[in-house]
């Protein structure tokens, strides 16, 4: 072979090689950071928290991730997950992107159940830096009116009353300054009781007092993505996830059926008639993360610049 060739094809490997790293950087910068929040009882770093962490690093390269954590350990992020007041993990969060410089020209934003509530909650209370796309992972933005997968552990006529127990209790000032699912807790027998007790989701959900503020930052969202779970047994009603709900019958009531929507107490119709708000129907379990189905509807939001 003759010797220019030998160099020639030497000289395409190196830059074949270098524009490869050129476009893995190229690509990681452009894509807007991600801020992901866990689960109730899970951690910003073990098992849930890294599944997802570790599947997005796959897909877009050296993206920056942040997962949240409330707390400085591990063992605090669990436990604030389940005690510390919704109001305060968002002004935790909000203060922490401030002070963070890779998030100042925006991010990209995935809950997963409860963290998509209060992710939601910080595009509402926290308008900078600015939340460019929020993903909803089987978050319940109308509440839950039942323990996660009651029916199949105890069986329909136990779990209807633990249901009767949680809702005498769940409006509590003890039990709501104390325990954070129950600050979400939505009791479809009687919506005056919840509207009076809740102190986070009838809040954000604009349903005591109108705040201007929170319709105003939600509207500045490019999309509003929410995923419901079509098997979940975790977030009861499942319709919740997409701002739906059920009547005391049992009868499913879909997002458009709602005051919250009618009214545009939250200014969703508007965000509908805009195509920003996103309803994507999951035929898994809660949470479950297909990567297949993640890639084709999720990951291309995800990499718009």
């Amino acid at each position: 072979m003759p010797r220019y060739r030998v160099k020639f094809d030497f000289i395409n490997s190196i830059l074949f090689l270098f524009a490869t790293c050129v476009m893995q950087y190229v690509r990681a910068e452009n894509y807007y950071p991600i801020l992901l929040w866990h689960s109730a009882g899970e951690t910003c770093c073990e098992k849930e928290g890294k599944l997802y962490v570790n599947f997005l690093t796959k897909e877009l390269g050296d993206v920056y991730i942040r997962s949240v954590k409330i707390g400085n350990t591990t063992e605090d992020d669990f436990t604030n997950s389940l005690v510390m007041h919704p109001f305060q993990q968002i002004d935790y969060v909000c203060n922490k992107l401030k002070n963070n410089d890779k998030f100042k020209n925006g991010y990209n934003a995935i809950g997963l159940s409860q963290g998509a509530l209060f992710l939601r909650g910080l595009a509402q209370i926290c308008p900078f830096p600015k939340m460019i796309n929020f993903i909803s992972l089987g978050g319940p933005h109308q509440g839950v009116f039942q323990y996660p997968r009651c029916e199949k552990a105890l069986g329909p006529f136990k779990c209807q009353l633990l249901k009767l127990k949680f809702n005498m209790i769940a409006y509590h000032r003890v039990f709501q300054n104390s325990l954070s699912p129950l600050t979400y807790w939505h009791d479809d027998l009687n919506e005056f009781r919840y509207k009076r007790g809740s102190s986070f989701l009838a809040h954000i959900n604009n349903e005591n007092y109108y705040n201007a503020d929170y319709v105003k930052n939600l509207q500045e969202l490019k999309r509003l993505v929410l995923v419901k779970y079509v098997k979940d047994l975790s977030v009861i009603p499942n319709e919740s996830t997409q701002f739906g709900f059920r009547d005391h019958n049992g009868r499913s009531i879909k997002l458009e059926e709602t005051d919250l929507f009618q009214n545009d107490r939250l200014g969703l119709k508007k965000m509908k008639q805009d195509g920003k708000l996103i309803l994507l129907d999951a035929p898994y379990e809660h949470l479950v993360l297909d990567e297949n189905w993640f890639r084709e509807n999720i990951v291309p939001i995800l990499k718009e610049n």
